[in-house]
């Protein structure tokens, strides 16, 4: 490489340092899942994210290390570095997919390869931007970087419509095409969509933490076609509350999420953090309606069959007694999202539902009118649902969650 052979050294020992960190966080929680689930699809799935976003992480950890000591001998990498580095990667994946104790799941593997490539990716434009730093050249060539137009918010919803048309599936099923972009004092920072980053990232997630994770992007505006998600399997945190998290103080939206559970909540939430919120133009959100027109008939079709049976809201929590499930939102008591623990459901009466904390002997006891109707989240099992009335928060000085109507 051409960084200094002290540099490669502390570079390495580095990574050793946050190599170990990030198995044993992770490796903590597989621990955790087989103490806490019931054998079967979803302890597997459950083990499986686990693997891949310790994977994920370490991959990122290393590439971080490695930018940081070219930087810091104000070098720029060129192929062969990159290709010893991305060598160094694939050891890494491999021996994490190539696991006995936990073998991965056949479908999984694609995620892995997915990992090196991006890696790849991620690190020539690291090294194209490196290059352009140290020409001098304040220009640059993306629109992640080009000052904005006088009429910025049309000009942004069509660059998220543009952003959005790339979108890649994870899978064989119907997903949304989706673009983000991310403005802020009348520069575009970042545009992502929907599967560039990783597979199943969402855009508002690819522009915010891969691409602008290291970036201070409150108060900036974020342009997104479709309404930012409320609701993620455990531990993805919901695009909604990322939002709120990172101080996004408006968000231009696209089209409402034609999925019945997300459907008008994400704008409810944002709204309730005083995060300004508008909607496309007509003309545009035609145009984002057509493109997404296999994604709005397949969730309109799974929402037709609901419609005709009206269950007692009893029947689905009583299913899930002895089961984990997510909430959300949550907040503290100034009003801020707070982490989502995980609860298991106790007992379940006419009116209550009765949950114990993750990693906790306390209980919390919520009315069923309150809840909406719990969901599996993703085809792994884990189950989620939303607090449509009332508020549950964390009281710091009692250190308990509360629930106010």
């Amino acid at each position: 490489m051409k960084i200094s052979k002290k540099s490669q050294d502390v570079a390495r020992l580095e990574y050793t340092k946050r190599n170990d960190e990030i198995s044993q966080k992770h490796l903590d929680m597989v621990t955790h899942h087989i103490k806490t689930m019931q054998r079967g699809g979803a302890l597997e799935g459950a083990i499986e994210r686990e693997f891949i976003q310790m994977a994920e992480a370490k991959v990122q950890a290393r590439m971080e290390i490695y930018l940081s000591a070219f930087r810091h001998d104000g070098v720029t990498p060129d192929e062969s570095d990159i290709n010893e580095i991305c060598s160094e990667i694939e050891s890494t994946v491999k021996a994490i997919s190539n696991r006995t104790h936990h073998p991965p799941h056949p479908s999984s593997r694609e995620y892995y390869s997915n990992i090196v490539i991006t890696a790849r990716r991620d690190l020539t434009l690291a090294r194209m931007k490196m290059q352009r730093e140290q020409s001098g050249s304040e220009a640059r060539r993306s629109h992640a970087d080009q000052p904005v137009p006088k009429n910025l918010d049309r000009q942004c919803m069509e660059l998220a419509i543009t952003e959005a048309k790339k979108s890649r599936a994870e899978d064989g099923r119907i997903h949304p095409k989706v673009g983000a972009v991310v403005v802020k004092e009348g520069r575009i920072l970042a545009t992502a969509y929907r599967g560039e980053t990783g597979l199943g990232h969402h855009a508002e997630f690819g522009a915010l933490e891969k691409k602008l994770g290291h970036e201070v992007v409150s108060g900036a505006t974020l342009y997104t076609t479709l309404e930012p998600c409320t609701t993620r399997r455990h531990p993805k945190v919901p695009c909604a509350r990322r939002l709120l998290e990172r101080g996004i103080r408006r968000v231009v939206i696209g089209m409402l999420d034609p999925n019945p559970i997300i459907c008008g909540k994400g704008i409810r939430i944002l709204r309730s953090a005083k995060v300004a919120t508008d909607l496309f133009p007509h003309d545009l959100m035609e145009i984002i309606e057509e493109i997404n027109r296999e994604f709005v008939r397949t969730q309109e079709n799974a929402e037709a069959p609901q419609v005709a049976s009206q269950p007692s809201p009893v029947d689905p929590w009583l299913k899930l007694r002895g089961q984990w499930i997510s909430l959300e939102p949550l907040y503290d008591e100034t009003g801020q999202p707070a982490p989502y623990p995980r609860f298991r459901v106790e007992e379940v009466t006419d009116s209550d539902v009765k949950l114990k904390k993750e990693s906790s002997d306390q209980m919390v006891f919520l009315p069923l009118a309150c809840l909406s109707n719990p969901w599996r989240a993703d085809s792994y099992g884990a189950m989620s649902a939303t607090i449509d009335k009332g508020r549950l928060y964390f009281d710091s000085t009692t250190q308990m969650w509360v629930y106010r109507a």
